[in-house]
């Protein structure tokens, strides 16, 4: 029997010891955990922060590009659309654009919204809304519906039809061909 308990002694130290290096091992880990989630915190913020190289590219940038660079590659972006009707392609893009001009998409972009005091997107739904209200006016010669106008003047969809004619001339398309019925 002493040897029995002998050998129990002996099994609940090594217990003991198992249960500590567990523990340990347990600690060891959650300590990496939180070391490491809050190094990634921090380099995270880090970088939120603009560095000073950052900052004298994109300022150095935006100074190079003065208005009147901006101004002639609006003009030559302008003859462009209304030569080649771009705006009808309802996928154009703007780094396409920028391709077809020979220019980078930042410089087009800063262009476009320095000149015209437009984002992307509302410049080429000035084009297609013109189109539009044109097709509109020869609805009854051409036999189209409102939707097809809509398609055809390079819009995917009659919701974002409406809200940019809407946005443009102040009324709905409906309310457009009516007007100008009358008159």
């Amino acid at each position: 029997m002493y040897m029995n308990f002998q050998s129990l002694v002996v099994l609940d130290a090594f217990l003991l010891i198992e249960i500590i290096a567990i523990i340990s091992s347990v600690l060891m880990i959650l300590v990496a955990y939180f070391t490491s989630r809050k190094l990634l915190k921090d380099s995270r913020q880090t970088s939120l922060l603009p560095s000073s190289s950052y900052f004298k590219r994109n300022h150095s940038y935006s100074n190079s590009f003065s208005f009147k660079k901006k101004k002639k590659l609006f003009q030559k972006l302008t003859t462009y659309v209304e030569d080649q009707q771009v705006f009808l392609n309802s996928n154009i893009c703007l780094k396409e654009l920028s391709d077809a001009l020979g220019t980078n998409s930042k410089y087009l972009s800063l262009a476009i919204n320095s000149v015209s005091k437009k984002t992307f997107i509302d410049f080429i739904n000035h084009y297609r809304i013109e189109h539009a209200k044109h097709q509109l006016i020869n609805i009854y010669d051409l036999n189209y519906t409102i939707e097809a106008i809509a398609k055809g003047s390079g819009f995917k969809s009659m919701s974002a039809f409406y809200n940019a004619f809407k946005k443009n001339c102040g009324m709905t398309p409906s309310n457009y061909l009516k007007k100008h019925l009358k008159t």
